[in-house]
C-alpha cells in the first residue's frame, strides 16, 4: 500500500492528525509515493523521494515544526528530495520564484530570478526578454540603459 509508514496503525498517536503540518506530511507522501495521485507525475515519477528520517511523522515534525502563518512547505531545489537540508517554510512570493519554469540569470556570481533582477535593476520585462532573445551575455542583458551598437 502507498500509505505513509505507520498511518492507520492502532498505536500510532501523535495528536497532530488534524493539524496543517500533518496534512503537509501526508501530501508530500502522496505526491512522491502514490502513482494514483494526480501530482505524482511531477514528483515521484521524476524521482523525487522523501528522506528516510521523514518516513516517521514525529521526526518530520521535530525538523520542520508548525507552519508559520502565511507560509507553505517548499523545496529549495525543485529537483531535490524532501529532506531537512532542502526544505523550508516559504512565503507565496518565495514559492512563486522557486518554480521549475522560473527564468534565472547569473551576474558576478549572483543568481536571481528574472523578476528579482527587474526590480533590482529597474529594467522592463520586455527589455530583458529582447536582450535574451538576441543571445546577449548576462552583463549586457542586465545593463541599465540602452545598449548602443558599440556595447552590443
Amino acid at each position: 500500500m502507498n500509505n505513509p509508514p505507520g498511518q492507520g496503525h492502532p498505536s500510532y498517536k501523535h495528536g497532530k492528525s488534524y493539524h496543517r503540518v500533518y496534512q503537509v506530511w501526508q501530501n508530500m507522501w502522496q505526491r512522491c509515493e502514490n502513482k494514483k495521485c494526480p501530482e505524482y507525475k511531477r514528483y515521484g515519477a521524476r524521482g523525487i523521494k522523501v528522506c528516510q528520517r521523514w518516513r516517521v511523522f514525529e521526526d518530520f515534525y521535530v525538523d520542520v515544526g508548525d507552519p508559520p502563518p502565511g507560509k507553505s512547505f517548499d523545496r529549495k531545489d525543485n529537483d531535490g528530495n524532501y529532506e531537512p537540508s532542502n526544505c523550508h517554510w516559504a512565503t507565496p512570493m518565495q514559492q512563486g520564484l522557486n518554480r521549475r519554469n522560473t527564468v534565472r540569470l547569473t551576474l558576478n556570481g549572483k543568481t536571481q530570478s528574472m523578476n528579482s533582477w527587474i526590480k533590482e535593476r529597474g529594467l522592463s520585462y520586455t527589455t530583458i526578454v529582447k536582450r535574451m532573445r538576441l543571445g546577449m551575455s548576462p552583463e549586457d542583458i542586465l545593463r541599465k540603459g540602452r545598449l548602443t551598437r558599440a556595447s552590443s
